[in-house]
């Protein structure tokens, strides 16, 4: 009697594409003019941001998210938001935090990559937002956020 041996046919599947957010860690509490981006530094494939005003406001090029997360010396400090944003204020209000969200439209503002969250709040005591996202998603994971009119 002849024995029989099956043989399976290996073959690939294509998946769909999986991309990684780029990240942009702040380096500072300190907080930027509106309008200066030169803080923003390229390592590698991610990115650092002197503020975190500079890190919401930038696009990262060719990347559909961003991931923003704190230098681990930012762990348990105050983010004090200098500057109100009047433009937005047809839209939204005053913002502390207008977000850029055109090119990226998902932003996680992450803090679970420090020991102790990192608190954001406004410093001039005028009620104003914090945040304003015009389109696109935002998610905060582990800040706390003091202050505020809303969100």
């Amino acid at each position: 009697m002849r024995s029989t041996t099956r043989r399976n046919r290996l073959t690939l599947e294509s998946l769909e594409g999986r991309e990684v957010p780029a990240t942009i860690t702040v380096l500072t509490a300190a907080d930027s003019n509106p309008t200066d981006m030169t803080g923003i530094t390229q390592v590698g494939e991610d990115y650092t941001a002197q503020t975190l005003r500079q890190a919401l406001m930038f696009n990262v090029p060719d990347e559909n998210d961003k991931r923003i997360v704190f230098a681990t010396a930012l762990s348990g400090q105050t983010i004090f938001a200098q500057f109100s944003d009047p433009g937005m204020s047809a839209n939204t209000g005053p913002t502390a935090f207008p977000m850029n969200s055109g090119a990226n439209p998902v932003v996680l503002l992450d803090g679970s990559t420090v020991a102790s969250p990192v608190t954001i709040t406004t410093s001039n005591g005028l009620p104003q937002r914090l945040f304003a996202a015009l389109g696109g998603n935002v998610t905060l994971r582990s800040v706390i956020l003091a202050s505020g009119a809303a969100v």
